[in-house]
């Protein structure tokens, strides 16, 4: 895995996040997360039938930042503080569920 494709990947996949947040985190749901995480849960599956250099760096530099586990806990905790208890718990629990189904079945289709 070279630096260099992982630096690149990286910032697109920032870009991209941060450019889906904005135009999608539009009241109190954080859909543009949700929608980042899952998609980038499935791709992740996918990803992982892949071997070499060129996969390492997509797994790392593209997905795994894309794709983060620090938003959405911090968008939970808004949430609940917020008074949003149900959501909260929904957000959360419906990421990791969803998320790892979407890994196995990108997983799945692809292997």
């Amino acid at each position: 895995m070279t630096v260099i494709a992982v630096a690149v990947l990286a910032a697109v996949a920032a870009v991209t996040r941060g450019a889906i947040a904005v135009a999608a985190n539009q009241g109190r749901f954080p859909l543009g997360t949700l929608a980042v995480n899952l998609v980038g849960a499935f791709a992740m599956g996918v990803a992982n039938t892949l071997d070499g250099t060129a996969a390492d760096a997509v797994r790392v530099g593209l997905l795994g930042t894309l794709t983060t586990w620090s938003t959405l806990a911090a968008e939970t905790v808004d949430l609940s503080r917020e008074g949003h208890h149900l959501d909260a718990a929904a957000y959360l629990g419906g990421t990791v569920v969803a998320g790892i189904g979407l890994a196995f079945l990108g997983l799945r289709l692809a292997g």
